[in-house]
């Protein structure tokens, strides 16, 4: 479960093949802007389906515990807020219209009725291979544009102990609470994200990230996975793996 960092680099083949004594059965069930919330509400809407205490490994980013971070959030985010959080988070607009989310809901499934879409469906249980013909090289020009995005998103006015990080909390401890195994995985970012990082406060407010988690996990007494470009690296040399290097805007 979590982001899209989740979508494509947790392969649940992969890690099967790596713990064959466990006789894992897994599926990637995040999404694109996934959060803690809409994790949680995945989470609830297939428990029927999951083991006894099934193992759930679930993928946090700074940028979805980020008061700053300009995206609104999805409807099972605002759906856990106070009224007042929505507002002081999201403002007037979206607070309101997040009272008409129900209806808003039954009403999109009905119309899908009559639409005639069609579902979306993904191979390898879940887990999405970048397209080939993604641009994941290191040119200037394109090292300039996403680290410049990435401030102006992920790091925006950064709130890292706000709205959004109390509610990443009390989402996690609700899927304790309810049974599941938990395991924090905090994925690597691309290494020439890492090396503009370093040493900058972005980097610090990173570091903030991920010593909170820690905490978070340490009550919990759950673990809490945080991985580099080094560490892939490190794996390939040891294994003569192929594993994929981060791409520039995270995945």
């Amino acid at each position: 479960l979590g982001d899209s960092r989740a979508t494509y680099q947790i392969c649940p083949e992969a890690v099967e093949a790596a713990m064959p004594e466990s006789k894992l059965d897994l599926v990637n069930l995040s999404m694109e802007n996934g959060d803690s919330s809409a994790a949680l509400a995945v989470y609830r809407a297939y428990a029927h389906r999951f083991a006894p205490r099934p193992l759930v490994l679930l993928c946090v980013s700074f940028w979805s515990i980020n008061d700053g971070h300009p995206f609104e959030g999805g409807s099972e985010l605002l759906a856990s807020l106070a009224f007042d959080d929505r507002w002081r988070l999201f403002g007037g607009k979206a607070a309101c219209g997040s009272l008409f989310t129900p209806e808003r809901s039954v009403l999109d499934d009905w119309m899908s009725i009559f639409a005639g879409a069609p579902r979306d469906i993904v191979g390898e249980r879940g887990f999405r291979r970048l397209d080939a013909a993604f641009d994941g090289g290191t040119a200037p020009a394109r090292i300039e544009k996403e680290w410049l995005r990435i401030q102006r998103t992920w790091f925006a006015d950064p709130v890292i102990d706000g709205i959004r990080w109390r509610q990443t909390v009390k989402d996690i401890t609700t899927l304790h609470e309810l049974g599941a195994q938990i395991v924090l995985i905090d994925a690597p970012f691309h290494p020439v994200l890492e090396q503009r990082l370093a040493g900058t406060p972005n980097g610090q407010l990173l570091r903030g990230f991920q010593e909170n988690l820690d905490a978070l996990a340490a009550r919990l007494g759950i673990p809490v996975l945080q991985y580099t470009s080094a560490d892939m690296e490190r794996e390939n040399a040891r294994a003569g793996a192929t594993l994929e290097m981060p791409t520039l805007d995270g995945h």
